[in-house]
């Protein structure tokens, strides 16, 4: 499977690892957001924008040479594996060393599915450059890859209501597998319906477009109404392309409909 993510951790956003001196600090602690520190912060809000991605946001926290980075490269696969991770449950420190008006850091970073190492300096209260653990990278990053693969998929529809009336067919669908950006899922849904003969006898001149925020855990999925016209009593097909914008993957999914 190729690995770009972690070339870009590596060949892009390395841009300063030092070696680490006697003058090492080990620490063992795990520490909640209430005693973290300013750069545990920043490391907490790098990871973030990352995951978002906030490209803006990323900008914002880094020094210039590394904003034109992040302005100029490709964000998704970083993303991908970040949200696949899951919220942040601890930080724990390995060791640190001082440099020029800054510091480089070294953490543990606990994710519900998983630990990453990861490297980071900080100068004049900006991100100088940083760097994950390249082993535990490509693991997870290929996880995540597998999850995300072919994962758009509808996992549950009914109908509405206790009989179909053939001017207003209303229906309820569950959908996972949605990418997101800046933590919101954007769908597209295109319906047709064909009759017991394969004609086409209803196709929705605009597809329903459907922006909805990302679960706070993280989720992938989501509730989507919409609904239907047919000519009246018969046996039928629905067919809706649903899209997700983000991920720019389409399955189409295939319903029987019978009007008594």
């Amino acid at each position: 499977m190729p690995r770009r993510a972690p070339l870009l951790i590596a060949c892009v956003f390395s841009l300063l690892s030092l070696p680490l001196s006697a003058c090492e600090r080990n620490k063992a602690d795990t520490n909640t957001p209430e005693a973290e520190d300013p750069v545990d912060r920043l490391t907490r809000d790098l990871l973030g924008a990352l995951e978002a991605p906030d490209r803006a946001r990323l900008v914002a926290l880094a020094n210039p040479t590394l904003a034109a980075e992040f302005e100029a490269r490709e964000l998704a696969s970083v993303s991908q594996t970040l949200t696949w991770l899951g919220p942040i449950s601890g930080l724990s420190h390995a060791n640190e060393t001082p440099v020029a008006n800054g510091i480089e850091r070294h953490y543990q970073v606990s994710f519900d599915r998983g630990e990453l190492g990861l490297a980071i300096t900080i100068v004049a209260g900006k991100v100088e450059g940083f760097e994950f653990d390249a082993v535990q990278w490509d693991a997870l990053s290929d996880r995540a890859a597998e999850a995300h693969a072919g994962s758009l998929r509808v996992t549950a529809f009914s109908f509405l209501g206790d009989t179909l009336d053939p001017k207003a067919i209303d229906y309820r669908m569950t959908i996972e597998g949605l990418g997101a950006e800046l933590r919101e899922h954007h769908v597209t849904v295109g319906k047709v319906v064909l009759d017991s003969s394969g004609a086409e006898v209803y196709r929705q001149r605009k597809d329903d477009s459907m922006r909805f925020p990302q679960a706070g855990s993280g989720g992938a999925g989501g509730h989507l109404d919409g609904g239907v016209t047919v000519p009246g009593a018969g046996t039928y097909t629905l067919e809706l392309l649903i899209t997700d914008q983000i991920a720019g993957e389409s399955i189409t999914h295939r319903v029987p409909l019978t009007i008594p």
